[in-house]
């Protein structure tokens, strides 16, 4: 079985955000986050709990990253 591209999984996630985002990486066909105010470095978090309400990134995506929002 071969994993879903990134922009594919984006398409039909709750967290589009993440899958979207810089700071994603997809281990065992799951989203986490890398971000270095998010996690420690070297570590990563799943998206469902950064992104929970009371998670640290929290729902409305504060550290989001993508290159197409930066001039």
């Amino acid at each position: 079985m071969t994993a879903r591209p990134t922009w594919l999984m984006a398409l039909s996630t709750p967290f589009r955000a993440c899958h979207l985002c810089d700071h994603g990486v997809n281990i065992e066909d799951a989203r986490h986050c890398r971000c270095s105010q998010v996690v420690q470095p070297a570590r990563t978090l799943p998206v469902h709990t950064a992104r929970a309400p009371t998670g640290p990134c929290g729902p409305d995506a504060r550290f989001m990253d993508f290159r197409g929002l930066n001039p």
